[in-house]
């Protein structure tokens, strides 16, 4: 049986060790803080069953162009658009092991054209 959930970057209430696969595309680096970008990541170990998979898709900040601007703490203005959070893929590697996942595998990373610049988009397979 599948159980989808479309939901903001908050807490999901009740429910832990639930899923056995949790796909995160493209949603993660929209966080407003670099504490919100965290704490989401943890929601996602929380609710993700011993021995499931996170499958996430998040920009980096190796390719920053002429429409982002840098605030603070990985937060970058984004011209006509809201801020979002944009680490290193070491930074992101880090918090996603101290927070207890491993990283099974790098997946992909391309750079992509979002229309106002470009985004390098960095592609892992976790496992809790």
């Amino acid at each position: 049986m599948w159980h989808v959930i479309l939901n903001a970057l908050k807490v999901i209430s009740g429910i832990d060790d639930k899923f056995e696969l949790i796909l995160s595309i493209g949603v993660i680096h929209n966080a407003i803080t670099k504490k919100e970008f965290i704490n989401t990541i943890k929601e996602l170990y929380r609710i993700l069953k011993n021995g499931g998979f996170v499958v996430l898709s998040v920009f980096t900040n190796d390719v920053i162009t002429d429409d982002l601007k840098y605030v603070n703490d990985g937060v970058y203005d984004v011209l006509n658009r809201p801020s979002m959070v944009l680490l290193s893929k070491d930074e992101i590697n880090k918090i996603i092991e101290d927070i207890g996942f491993y990283i099974e595998k790098k997946v992909d990373e391309h750079i992509t054209d979002v229309g106002i610049g470009k985004r390098n988009v960095y592609t892992i397979r976790l496992r809790k």
